[in-house]
């Protein structure tokens, strides 16, 4: 790899929007336990698991993007390419300046994810590095496991374009986060844990 950023798989397995902030900050040595204590507590899931036939599981909201270690810079992946902006470059830009980007991608286009060449998928994926042939792109694979390949930049190109068709379906899918590691400090939040388990 020209540039890559560090990444550790956290100790909690989750869906990766969640995973992603706390690899990071595990993987960048930040001491981010006291505020995970304090903030994983509620759990969401199906409000008719029978009937939905699928035990969907989660820590409520989107926590882990919101952690004080973290400065998130959140820009519309339409927007960037209304500006005519070189994707490319500009990602490659945000590696350099140790800034991990998460964004959607179809993995229809990236190798190692169940859906790959056999139907179109949005997804999240993370940006962590490159090389002259591509960029590395974490994810998880088509055995579960949050694994990183090198993604052609032909192919990321595709994968990117792709989610302008489901753009006006799913807003969400324009949704890029530039993700800078920062110093901060965070004391055991007694009274919201209090407040987490009465709710």
């Amino acid at each position: 790899m020209i540039k890559e950023l560090p990444f550790v798989e956290p100790e909690i397995i989750t869906f990766v929007y969640e995973a992603y902030p706390l690899g990071i900050m595990k993987a960048n040595g930040i001491d981010y336990k006291k505020w995970l204590y304090s903030n994983y507590i509620q759990i969401n899931c199906h409000d008719d698991i029978v009937k939905e036939k699928e035990v969907f599981n989660v820590f409520y909201g989107e926590v882990g993007i919101n952690a004080p270690y973290l400065n998130v810079q959140k820009y519309s992946l339409d927007f960037l390419k209304r500006a005519d902006m070189d994707l490319i470059q500009f990602f490659k830009k945000c590696i350099e300046l140790d800034c991990y980007v998460y964004l959607k991608m179809d993995e229809f286009y990236i190798p190692q994810r169940d859906e790959y060449r056999k139907e179109t998928f949005i997804h999240d994926e993370m940006i962590t590095g490159y090389d002259e042939s591509g960029f590395g792109v974490l994810g998880y694979d088509d055995k579960g496991k949050i694994s990183k390949m090198i993604l052609g930049f032909d192919e990321f190109l595709l994968a990117v374009s792709s989610n302008d068709s489901v753009y006006q379906k799913r807003m969400w899918a324009d949704d890029v986060f530039v993700i800078t590691p920062i110093k901060n400090s965070y004391e055991l939040n007694i009274n919201l844990i209090k407040r987490s388990l009465f709710d």
